[in-house]
């Protein structure tokens, strides 16, 4: 992997993104959904900042409970809209589109994705800051007039 420059762009919110600038290590459950069937995941995302060191740049593998799940994406800051957005896409080309916003130490991604039957649901990824080498999550989608149910929850940690 190559490396990208040390330092992110000069946008505050931008350098917000540097805590995620390493490998973590995530484990956790997966709960039977429409995304399939339940059971532990395990995987490694390796992040860095784009050469330009306008984005965060991921990498990700992962063993999941209906097979192994890798892809790449990119994080960056849109200060038009003063918002996060999230772009990535897997080993099977699905691709997907998130808008993120952080308070304290919690970040919420949200987006809109499309089920192979046409329905729309609503997702919700929350990321909690535990330390400066942890984190927790949790993934949870909603039909749309429906209650949000969780489908992933687990833990990160930082080991390099």
């Amino acid at each position: 992997m190559t490396t990208g420059p040390q330092r992110p762009g000069s946008d505050p919110e931008l350098k917000r993104l540097e805590y995620f600038v390493g490998t973590w290590t995530l484990t956790g459950e997966i709960n039977t959904s429409l995304f399939g069937p339940g059971g532990k995941f395990t995987g490694t995302h390796r992040n860095e900042w784009s050469s330009d060191g306008l984005s965060l740049v991921s990498k990700w593998d992962e063993k999941r409970p209906n097979g192994v799940d890798s892809g790449h994406a990119a994080y960056r800051y849109d200060s038009d809209q003063k918002t996060y957005r999230y772009h990535g896409v897997d080993n099977t080309g699905e691709a997907e589109d998130s808008t993120g916003t952080v308070e304290g130490k919690t970040w919420i991604w949200t987006s809109n994705p499309t089920m192979e039957n046409g329905e729309t649901l609503k997702a919700r990824f929350t990321m909690k800051e535990l330390s400066p080498t942890s984190y927790s999550f949790r993934f949870e989608i909603a039909s749309a007039n429906g209650e949000w149910t969780t489908t992933m929850e687990g833990k990160a940690i930082k080991t390099e």
